[in-house]
């Protein structure tokens, strides 16, 4: 989660802050979210494997958004993503979203009594 963290400050304060190197900007967050899905593929797995089912598809969620993020900055580089500031905040904030839901669900599983 550590490289999607990172390419969201990117996206949110670098590119704001320098608009000029907006290529090298999207690029270097572009590589961050690349890493983190990789890191959210096998971390997805792990979880598939340990269950239960509520957690696991929480992870994947977390997996499936990244992925549209991913998507939304290839977009953005073939010049074909219209509205990329609202596009790239929504899936910033579904991101979080999912991410807080995977860990309320990590939560509940934990708090069940044995």
């Amino acid at each position: 989660m550590e490289a999607i963290d990172q390419a969201a400050n990117i996206l949110v304060l670098d590119l704001n802050q320098v608009p000029s190197q907006g290529a090298a900007v999207l690029a270097q967050a572009r590589e961050l979210v690349e890493r983190g899905a990789h890191e959210l593929y096998a971390s997805a797995s792990r979880v598939d494997l340990s269950g239960p089912e509520s957690v696991s598809l929480a992870a994947r969620r977390v997996q499936s958004e990244v992925i549209g993020l991913r998507m939304l900055l290839d977009a953005v580089r073939l010049g074909v993503a219209a509205n990329y500031d609202a596009q790239c905040d929504e899936d910033l904030q579904r991101i979080e979203r999912a991410k807080g839901n995977f860990a309320a669900a990590a939560r509940s599983v934990l708090e069940e009594p044995l």
